[in-house]
């Protein structure tokens, strides 16, 4: 029968999880690596042993074991017969290892190694479970279908198979099983150990698609489940969450503290060539710094490994239940320092000064592996509290917006208990979107002077802006502060052209207010909302059970020349860039002000059912200024309907002096106004004259939004 499921609270920034605690503790960790499936109907892989050879080899250099040093070896059958080896240094007792290959892999043995090698666990241990594999997702108990949206995101065990007459699903290893599993480790009597959980598979991210792989020597660790019914509530664990509600508790998927690493997002697949391509990149960013580095530092390190692969797949790091994503690796002691963001009280609710633009998941919850659908967490600490350590309030996100997210207490009907009046500042325990690097080159003296200008400023660290003096190949820097012996000067080191500014030596702040606004002007470009419950997008299913998002807004642009200007039409399949070609005595001038520019007239169309909407034109122009056009409101379309909207027509063009120029018009709807002004920005440059729109501020607030996107070049003819 399944086991009576203790209390996990939240954890503060103040306790003690993941921290070295007094006393010897024990690394155990369990390895899965499936190649063989017992089922014709499932692939075979290639790649899952070498995985976790890997892995075991990174944990013995990481520890100081050498080849040499033999492993106590207990027991016969495939649980029993771990290997432990005595740890030098670091304040380790021992190293555990328990590994589960091909034939051993069963459902009933992962169980059992949970139960038998990981539970006995304690406050000064670590545990870390690492599973390469197969995964697929299965329709879910129907208790579950409102609470987790109808599937189950599974490993597949050696030995899974389906019913050919029942179709019952027989060994998947399920999110909400594996949930239990981990809150039985963590619930033990010698209290929660730091727990790691990496799942190199498909699905492991909440995945909700499959592709087509071309490679033929690319295998994808996906497999496709053929089953027409539910799963029943009671074949989850032994009947676990039977038993709870028969216990008369609620229903709820159990959330113990951990960190949680995947392979993939919900859009792409898990590969392998050789071994699976998240595992490698995980092991050689962790080899890399010797082991010793924070979790929101590996997700970095992680990712740019991966593509350094030749994958499109972006490993998914989450936090769960308490643990800390600036903490180190397996350790869990403290390593780096995280953003902190405003909160304060505006229009009727708590809010965070931290929406998509700052990388914030657009869904409000991190889609786990591990635990199913969690809250991001957001602990409140007061400025004017003298314990720093000690948060006045834990809040989850409600709703996230381009610019700010909502928040609000743990439990439905609870209070933050925060004064409306009172100073707050907010830590995300969530992983943002990758931070920008930037590098800083220049004579020793001139390079730590500016750093420590750097650490001084504030608002750097809450845009995630980080600096770096050497080459880093797993932190790629693309903007540049060039110190000269009388100025700095920024290069953009996506475009290699330098900005406009220079900036004297006695005004460093200058040169990071400009670096902040163009890394505002970058996330501003790439805002998307990928929210799928949107009613701003339509979703089509597809044959092979994967969907795409249809938006329901578009943007176009229509333009016309003036003077010898020539709009050329342009090809219907250039999407969402369009090139103008100007001659070169199309110049816009002191001589000739008002002509040889180009005519822009912004048009959106409304296609389906939506509610009143705000529309918002951002002008995000080459030299990192962002105007805006007054909003426009529709008052709702009805389903089969089309509304078209247009802007003001507007004017643009290139100096005498340039060949080219670039410009983003990022069309942004909402269904409630928006703080635009906020976003608008003067750019960086030496102070010619620009183009500049008026703007007056509006009230501030969101829920359903979309954006649309159009990139527009002219090019001088030779």
């Amino acid at each position: 029968m399944a086991q009576e499921e203790k209390p996990n609270p939240i954890q503060t920034q103040s306790e003690e999880e993941g921290g070295m605690r007094p006393g010897n503790g024990d690394i155990r960790v369990l390895l899965v690596g499936i190649n063989d499936y017992k089922d014709e109907r499932v692939k075979d892989l290639g790649g899952c042993i070498s995985d976790i050879n890997r892995v075991e080899s990174f944990l013995k250099n990481r520890f100081g074991i050498e080849p040499s040093t033999p492993a106590s070896n207990t027991g016969s059958d495939p649980i029993k017969e771990f290997k432990t080896y005595p740890i030098p240094h670091d304040g380790y007792n021992q190293l555990m290892i328990c590994r589960l290959e091909d034939g051993q892999a069963t459902y009933a043995n992962i169980v059992q190694a949970f139960h038998d090698f990981l539970k006995p666990a304690g406050v000064n241990d670590r545990v870390w479970f690492h599973f390469s594999g197969h995964g697929t997702q299965s329709p879910t108990a129907e208790e579950f279908f409102n609470l987790e949206g109808g599937e189950d995101q599974c490993l597949v065990c050696h030995d899974f198979t389906v019913d050919a007459e029942t179709k019952e699903i027989k060994n998947l290893l399920a999110d909400k099983e594996l949930a239990v599993l981990l809150n039985e480790v963590a619930s033990g009597d010698g209290g929660t150990p730091h727990m790691v959980i990496t799942l190199d598979c498909c699905h492991s991210g909440g995945a909700t698609r499959d592709a087509t792989i071309s490679d033929h020597n690319f295998k994808s660790r996906h497999t496709v489940v053929d089953a027409s019914g539910l799963r029943l509530l009671g074949s989850y664990l032994n009947g676990h969450y039977t038993d709870l509600v028969e216990r008369g508790g609620h229903l709820e998927v159990p959330a113990s503290a951990h960190v949680v690493m995947t392979a993939c997002n919900n859009l792409q697949l898990a590969g392998e060539l050789g071994g699976g391509f998240f595992t490698a990149g995980l092991i050689d960013a962790l080899e890399s710094v010797g082991g010793k580095i924070s979790y929101a530092d590996l997700q970095v390190r992680t990712r740019a490994a991966v593509r350094k692969k030749g994958r499109d797949q972006t490993p998914q790091f989450d936090v769960l239940g308490g643990a800390k994503a600036y903490t180190r690796f397996l350790e869990g002691t403290p390593e780096g320092d995280p953003d902190k963001y405003e909160v304060k009280f505006q229009n009727g609710a708590w809010t965070v000064a931290c929406g998509a633009i700052q990388g914030m998941s657009t869904q409000a919850m991190q889609k786990m592996a591990t635990s199913g659908n969690q809250p991001i967490l957001l602990e409140v600490f007061s400025f004017e509290s003298a314990d720093k350590e000690k948060p006045a309030a834990i809040a989850k996100i409600l709703e996230v917006g381009p610019q700010y997210s909502t928040i609000g207490p743990l439990e439905e009907g609870g209070e933050l208990g925060l004064n409306a009046r009172g100073s707050y500042y907010g830590m995300l325990n969530y992983f943002p979107a990758e931070p920008s690097f930037v590098k800083i080159t220049g004579t020793p003296d001139a390079v730590q002077a500016f750093k420590d200008n750097w650490a001084n400023y504030s608002k750097i660290g809450a845009k995630n802006i980080h600096f770096a003096t050497e080459p880093d190949p797993d932190k790629p820097q693309d903007l540049e502060v060039v110190i000269g012996p009388d100025s700095y000067r920024i290069k953009d080191r996506q475009t290699g052209k330098f900005a406009d500014a220079e900036y004297g030596l006695a005004t460093p702040n200058e040169v990071l207010i400009d670096l902040i606004q163009i890394v505002n002007w970058r996330r501003l470009r790439d805002l998307e909302n990928t929210d799928p419950k949107s009613n701003l997008k339509v979703r089509i299913d597809q044959e092979d059970g994967s969907f795409q998002l249809k938006d329901k807004i578009t943007l176009k642009i229509d333009f016309e020349g003036k003077g010898d200007i020539v709009v050329e039409p342009q090809p219907e399949d250039q999407g969402n860039t369009l090139v103008l070609k100007a001659t070169k005595t199309n110049s816009i001038s002191n001589d000739h002000p008002n002509e040889r520019y180009f005519h822009l007239t912004p048009k959106i169309t409304i296609e389906g059912k939506t509610e009143p909407l705000y529309f918002y034109l951002f002008k995000l122009w080459s030299w990192y200024g962002i105007t805006a056009d007054e909003e426009k409101k529709s008052e709702g379309v009805a389903a089969d309907k089309t509304k078209l909207l247009e802007f003001q027509r507007f004017r643009w063009g290139i100096a005498e002096e340039e060949e080219s120029d670039t410009a983003y018009f990022k069309l942004v709807a909402t269904s409630e106004e928006l703080d635009y002004h906020q976003l608008l920005q003067d750019g960086v440059w030496d102070g010619r004259g620009r183009p500049k729109l008026e703007f007056k501020p509006e009230a501030s607030g969101f829920k359903d939004w979309a954006v649309a996107t159009l990139k527009v070049t002219i090019v001088r003819e030779s």
